[in-house]
């Protein structure tokens, strides 16, 4: 294993190395919470005619992650053309009734159609009432009860949803490893042209003049890159598990064979786009990896994407990984639940793996 150690030491020295294996997969989750918060600064109005303890309560929980403005109900549609407001919430007098009878609701809610924010806003007031609803079907219709139920319940259960917290940030962690992907694949190239260059520095004459085959010095290069990307894996998904403990243990597991699997096609493409000349690696990075992370929906979700993307999206690994993470978070927690996406993800691991090793052939010439 002298080759294996020697160039782990080579990768070790330097700095980008440190700063990709430990620093980014640290502040990348912390990154993923903070833009959020930033982005879910909304400005909303709420007009309460009712004036119960529901609606306070309602208003209570909105304001917990959106910025409350209070304005007439006359100037909606002015404030929400001028951007002083994003999203407006009548509440009627009798709503809370309405709740408590087993009426069909009706509220009003304005918003601006091209900001997708309102559907993130329409979701928590959804979850919010439903969640009351529910204290109202256990009250039989009987107001007394309806708020003798809702007064001894604790707060979280009905003004905050547990649930869609909960989806919050598993929306958090499937964000940090789709960014995982990316970091993954441009550290691969990156190690790979400081170990698989050899050739080029004349380091492999030295090593070729030791009694060892081509095959074994392959099997250690590749090796280094591997346990590289498990370190880096590693890192990221203990942070994960300091950050979301309760709602990562579930699928914690499955998710990390996942990345083992993953770590595979990684090595196979640094070890794919290292046969290309060095000259041209940097540009390979910019025209290559950062175009498939947008296509395979690292960045976004590529259903957002048009139809010719959303097809050629499907010849590229980072998607099937994309949608196996999805699978996992969203199902029981199995990795079973994304066998076919890990088959597509080895399939494409072999093919690189035959297209590096068949255009390295030239290292011993």
């Amino acid at each position: 294993m002298t080759v294996f150690i020697y160039n782990a030491k080579r990768i070790l020295k330097l700095k980008k190395s440190i700063i990709s294996l430990l620093i980014l997969p640290i502040i990348v989750p912390i990154l993923i919470v903070y833009v959020h918060f930033s982005w879910t600064t909304a400005k909303i109005a709420i007009i309460d005619y009712d004036k119960t303890e529901v609606t306070f309560g309602l208003t209570k929980s909105l304001s917990e992650n959106y910025r409350i403005i209070h304005i007439d109900e006359n100037s909606i549609e002015d404030d929400l053309g001028s951007g002083k407001i994003q999203y407006a919430l009548v509440l009627d007098k009798g709503l809370t009734n309405e709740i408590i009878t087993g009426k069909k609701l009706a509220i009003n809610s304005y918003f601006d159609k091209d900001s997708n924010v309102y559907s993130v806003i329409n979701d928590e007031v959804n979850n919010y009432l439903k969640n009351v609803i529910n204290v109202a079907v256990r009250a039989k219709k009987n107001k007394n009860n309806f708020y003798s139920i809702l007064k001894n319940l604790p707060e979280q259960n009905y003004k905050t949803n547990v649930i869609e917290v909960g989806n919050k940030k598993k929306s958090y962690i499937e964000g940090s490893l789709d960014f995982l992907i990316m970091f993954m694949l441009l550290s691969s190239i990156s190690f790979g042209s400081a170990i698989l260059t050899d050739k080029e520095k004349m380091k492999n004459i030295r090593t070729f003049a030791a009694p060892i085959t081509l095959t074994s010095y392959m099997f250690q290069c590749l090796l280094v890159l591997f346990v590289l990307q498990l370190v880096q894996v590693t890192v990221l998904f203990i942070t994960l598990f300091i950050m979301y403990r309760e709602i990562i243990m579930p699928y914690i597991l499955s998710l990390y064979l996942l990345f083992i699997f993953f770590s595979v096609t990684t090595v196979s493409i640094g070890l794919c786009a290292n046969s290309v000349n060095s000259s041209r690696k940097g540009l390979l990075t910019s025209i290559i990896v950062i175009p498939m992370c947008m296509l395979g929906g690292c960045f976004w979700d590529n259903q957002m994407m048009p139809s010719t993307f959303q097809y050629i999206s499907n010849f590229i690994p980072i998607t099937w990984m994309v949608k196996a993470i999805s699978l996992v978070t969203s199902g029981e927690g199995k990795i079973n639940t994304a066998i076919i996406n890990i088959i597509v993800i080895s399939f494409f691991s072999v093919v690189f793996f035959l297209i590096g090793i068949f255009t390295k052939k030239d290292i011993v010439d």
